[in-house]
């Protein structure tokens, strides 16, 4: 098993936060437009109301 510094241990877990954090709030906005998208639409209203 090879040496592995602390100083990189620290950027691979800062790496995979952004990466985490940045798909999260991706999935986050795309989730509040399409809700917003089907909202609007009247013919997927039936389709809407089962979210709640």
């Amino acid at each position: 098993m090879p040496q592995v510094s602390p100083m990189d241990w620290l950027m691979m877990l800062l790496f995979w936060n952004f990466l985490f954090l940045f798909t999260m709030i991706f999935i986050y906005y795309l989730f509040t437009y399409s809700y917003s998208f089907f909202k609007k639409k009247s013919t997927l209203n039936l389709f809407s109301t089962k979210w709640y």
